[in-house]
């Protein structure tokens, strides 16, 4: 971008010089001679000025563009991850409910009422829960946990963990050595 300012002050400044210079030959005293070379001077270096001036100009409004790009940029990657974010909780909290429904009818079926099958972590899922893990020598805890899917013979999936409810968030328990785990909160 500076070579092309360059060149065109620079070829500002030979039209300039062309165009004065038939007229710089024709005059007889040297006086009057030096006067057009110094307004040609003048002239080229308003013109190298006015060149310089554009040049900022134009360096300032690719500075604030790249500002406003780059903005945009962030927001729009803000709004994707919260996208991203959203559907992957909708996601977790259909697996969770399910996982709590698969254990709700696996208490029933030993003999444990934990009210009705409808994936919610209430209190009477979680006492038919606390009376099993007692009944199993567990740590009656009434928590979801991965010991007690495996005694009540069912599989805790993999892409969520069970909390207390349906509407409550994902807490992992840290264990990163097998499939992830199941936590409920009391």
């Amino acid at each position: 971008m500076n070579t092309k300012l360059m060149t065109a002050a620079i070829a500002l400044a030979l039209g300039v010089i062309w165009t004065t210079g038939p007229a710089l030959a024709q005059q007889t005293t040297g006086e009057k001679s030096e006067s057009k070379t110094e307004r040609a001077k003048d002239k080229a270096v308003e013109a190298k000025d006015t060149v310089k001036e554009k040049a900022v100009e134009a360096k300032d409004k690719v500075k604030e563009k790249a500002r406003d790009v780059k903005e945009k940029v962030k927001e729009k990657t803000t709004e994707l991850k919260d996208k991203v974010k959203a559907k992957t909780e909708r996601m977790e909290a259909k697996t969770e409910k399910k996982d709590v429904e698969m254990m709700q009818q696996a208490l029933k079926d030993k003999g444990h009422d934990p009210g009705p099958i409808d994936g919610k972590m209430g209190p009477r899922t979680r006492a038919a829960l606390r009376d099993y893990q007692k009944k199993e020598g567990l740590n009656a805890t009434g928590r979801w946990d991965e010991e007690t899917a495996t005694r009540l013979g069912v599989q805790m999936s993999t892409t969520g963990t069970t909390t207390g409810g349906a509407a409550s968030p994902a807490e992992p328990t840290g264990d990163k050595s097998g499939p992830a785990t199941k936590k409920q909160n009391p």
